[in-house]
């Protein structure tokens, strides 16, 4: 294809294509969530901007990875905020089930620890609408959270080869997992 290199936008591509109407959320807000107020942690809030959402049937529903992501993220913020002293535990895996579309707007997430380890920890994650579908679940997830072996790394510089008469500098990283 002599044109990949063109951006969706160019007319070349989509002749059709027009700006959305909204302005755009970078994932890192989109994503955002907060505990509810009077749930003892147990809830989180968030809303879903227009420009993560898709057409949905008759309205705009938050895209699969979207829920997906507001879902592990949110879990690891639970797993953090409930068990801060176990380290700051990564996620590992997800399982979602979707049931639902979840609309644009206003949703809460249940959480609930299932399995608390030194090494890996599991959630419950349960997604549901409060806009649309009064309390509606929309997503079910189970997060398993974990360490990452610490890793130390040595920068280690080797002897410089010649090109062209120059010295070009080649750098190596040795890394070995701690235990």
């Amino acid at each position: 294809m002599s044109n990949s290199h063109l951006p969706n936008s160019h007319p070349d591509v989509t002749p059709t294509w027009r700006p959305y109407k909204f302005p755009r959320t970078p994932l890192a807000d989109a994503i955002k969530t907060s505990p509810v107020a009077d749930s003892d942690g147990q809830r989180y809030s968030g809303s879903v901007p227009p420009d993560w959402c898709g057409n949905g049937g008759r309205r705009l529903a938050a895209h699969g990875g979207y829920c997906a992501t507001v879902l592990m993220m949110t879990a690891q913020q639970y797993h953090h905020d409930q068990q801060g002293s176990l380290g700051n535990m990564e996620p590992l895996n997800i399982s979602v089930e979707y049931l639902e579309p979840l609309p644009q707007g206003q949703f809460e997430i249940a959480l609930e620890t299932l399995n608390i380890g030194k090494r890996t920890s599991t959630v419950e994650a349960t997604l549901k609408s409060v806009e649309i579908h009064e309390h509606k679940v929309c997503a079910i997830a189970i997060v398993r959270l974990g360490l990452y072996p610490m890793v130390r790394c040595q920068l280690l510089l080797h002897e410089s080869p010649r090109v062209d008469g120059k010295d070009v500098h080649t750098q190596w990283r040795e890394c070995a997992a701690v235990e």
